[in-house]
């Protein structure tokens, strides 16, 4: 029991003095037997920091991803409304006429009128997708010139 006793009074000896033998040379300016031993810690508090910008970079696409989403979603859901009133209106022209001039130049005002806002909603979907790529790539952009110059 006595010899367990010196033991770990002597190995609590040993630690302190260890420990303060490395407190010494950490002072010392010159002293550069233990810098390799904190620098090897530097690449992972480095791979760290990047999983931690890798992260925040995917939270913040995954939020210009749901909204434009969101955007992109009202913007079909309008159209489709839209669409849906100029047909049943024109349906509605179309069962009142009494000739069949009437009714071609009904059917071809219709025509047009659907090809003019096909067109325009095709433009505003292709803006409307281009912001989506656009916003949830921007928050990568600056991750490969950090992680090439690291």
């Amino acid at each position: 029991m006595d010899i367990v006793r010196c033991t770990i009074k002597l190995d609590k000896i040993c630690a302190l003095h260890i420990l303060n033998s490395l407190a010494i040379q950490l002072r010392q300016p010159s002293s550069n037997a233990l810098l390799p031993r904190f620098t090897m810690l530097q690449p992972f508090t480095q791979i760290q920091k990047f999983g931690q910008d890798n992260l925040d970079a995917t939270v913040k696409a995954l939020g210009a991803f749901s909204s434009n989403s969101q955007a992109i979603a009202a913007e079909a859901a309008d159209f489709a409304r839209k669409s849906f009133e100029q047909t049943s209106s024109t349906v509605e022209k179309l069962l009142g006429v009494q000739t069949l001039d009437k009714a071609v130049e009904i059917q071809a005002a219709y025509v047009k009128g659907a090809y003019d806002s096909l067109v325009s909603q095709t433009a505003k979907m292709g803006a409307l997708y281009s912001a989506l790529a656009t916003e949830t790539v921007k928050p990568y952009e600056g991750l490969l010139s950090k992680a090439t110059a690291a």
